[in-house]
């Protein structure tokens, strides 16, 4: 009979490290990114109130944690004014996400020219993924 519990105990503690070894596994996947505006090469006004049309589609396999929008010169010109605009939302309660707004003010003293557009999304265990595109600001 001792032999007999001392098997099960032993079956059962392997299934409980089995579980937890499973449950513990580390998520090591990149969330995905479909942006569909601003598209590469599109024109946005500086200081237009109405803001940059912006449309993604974000989804993880796990859990999404945030995204963040920078946008920053890339010439010469466009480059003195440095990062023109820097802003992260949490989305940390979806798998997927699919956002549409305009909240993506250009400044009003933003130089006119060549830009980089950066989207960087961050699941909840930290990894990330980023999609860049070039848009023109007059």
């Amino acid at each position: 009979m001792k032999t007999i519990r001392l098997i099960l105990f032993v079956c059962c503690l392997g299934l409980i490290g089995t579980w937890t070894a499973l449950a513990q596994e580390a998520d090591t996947t990149k969330p995905v990114i479909d942006l569909s505006y601003p598209q590469e090469g599109e024109v946005a006004k500086i200081g237009d109130g109405a803001g940059v049309h912006f449309v993604v589609d974000l989804e993880d396999d796990v859990m999404l944690g945030s995204y963040k929008v920078e946008i920053y010169g890339n010439t010469a010109a466009t480059q003195m004014g440095g990062l023109i605009f820097d802003q992260t939302w949490d989305i940390s309660d979806k798998q997927k996400a699919k956002i549409h707004h305009h909240h993506i003010v250009i400044p009003k003293d933003a130089v006119p020219g060549s830009y980089s557009f950066t989207l960087i999304c961050k699941d909840a265990a930290g990894n990330e993924a980023e999609v860049t595109r070039n848009i023109i600001l007059r």
